[in-house]
């Protein structure tokens, strides 16, 4: 049985928790039936993300703020990328993850099903963990042509790719988090290998050159730890032990107990609402970095949140009153 808290702790455990509610809610779809539509008979990508650019646009000023919904994933049936003799990229079957702007596709990120490997010069065939692209958005059918590109339902990715693309659209082309237009000649291949390093170009498609940079060696993308229940009730611990630290308005209750409150809940409570409060800290992460496709996706998140936490001062006000 759940302990009963006090009258102040219980309205400022529903604040948090309600909170987290909100900032865990998903992303609105987005034109679900559209993106069926536009595959069907073929994947032609730029049907479905027009574009009207055709040149770069690298004023930071100018740069877009991207989207990414479980309505851009598709999947390939191969993809294969040849620079010269300096670069050469084979996926077979493979998850593709598309972020887009008003202008068209910016990035690309290709999860390989079973296979991919990358022989470039000055390094030894590697196995290919993911692709990352940045491009020209008129560019995407050559780099994905139609007759490989169906739908696909791996929304299971979705969370992956997003992390990919947080981590990595900060490497070329951008402006903060916001994305430049790079010219049609010129793309980013950047690819995370299955033995660690990754390996990033900035290629020349008309000069058929790319360019290796060592920087980046060190810098694969490094996703969260799975969620254990031992680190559900670690996330909990952490969270309950800043709230009774810094939450201000208990020094109007000095007799909530908030610490041993929290530490009094048997364990299957706390490892449950541990793994809710551990998947709020990542949403609330990737939130910040992807402050860009929330101004655009759900534009009125801050002032709902402000208001959300104004309305929580005042049933605290409220409980605090009734109970002094």
């Amino acid at each position: 049985m759940i302990m009963q808290l006090p009258g102040a702790a219980t309205a400022a455990a529903v604040a948090v928790l309600i909170l987290l509610t909100l900032i865990l809610s998903p992303l609105p779809r987005v034109n679900a039936e559209e993106s069926s539509a536009a595959l069907r008979g073929g994947g032609d990508l730029l049907q479905r993300y027009p574009t009207k650019l055709t040149a770069g646009d690298t004023r930071p000023d100018q740069a877009r703020s991207w989207e990414f919904t479980e309505d851009d994933v598709f999947r390939v049936t191969q993809y294969r990328l040849e620079v010269g003799k300096v670069l050469r990229v084979d996926v077979g079957p493979a998850d593709l993850g598309i972020g887009h702007c008003a202008d068209g596709a910016v990035w690309a990120v290709l999860i390989p099903r079973a296979s991919g490997t990358l022989t470039s010069r000055g390094t030894n065939q590697d196995v290919i963990s993911h692709v990352w692209l940045r491009f020209h958005p008129k560019e995407i059918t050559r780099l994905f042509p139609p007759e490989t590109v169906s739908a696909s339902d791996a929304t299971n990715l979705l969370a992956q790719m997003r992390f990919i693309a947080n981590t990595k659209m900060n490497s070329s082309w951008h402006a903060g988090d916001r994305a430049m237009i790079p010219e049609p000649k010129d793309m980013t291949v950047d690819v995370d290998t299955k033995d660690g390093p990754r390996r990033f170009f900035s290629v020349d498609t008309e000069a058929q050159t790319a360019q290796y940079w060592d920087a980046f060696e060190n810098r694969s993308v490094r996703p969260p730890p799975a969620l254990t229940p031992d680190l559900a009730m670690s996330a909990f611990d952490q969270l309950w032990e800043a709230f009774d630290q810094k939450y201000a308005m208990f020094v109007l209750r000095p007799e909530v107990d908030w610490s041993s409150t929290g530490h009094g809940q048997p364990m299957p409570i706390r490892g449950h609402i541990g793994q809710f409060l551990a998947a709020s800290t990542r949403r609330k992460e990737w939130l910040g970095r992807l402050r860009p496709t929330i101004s655009v996706s759900l534009p009125s998140l801050d002032g709902t949140i402000q208001r959300f936490q104004q309305s929580a001062a005042r049933h605290w006000n409220k409980c605090a009153i009734r109970a002094a």
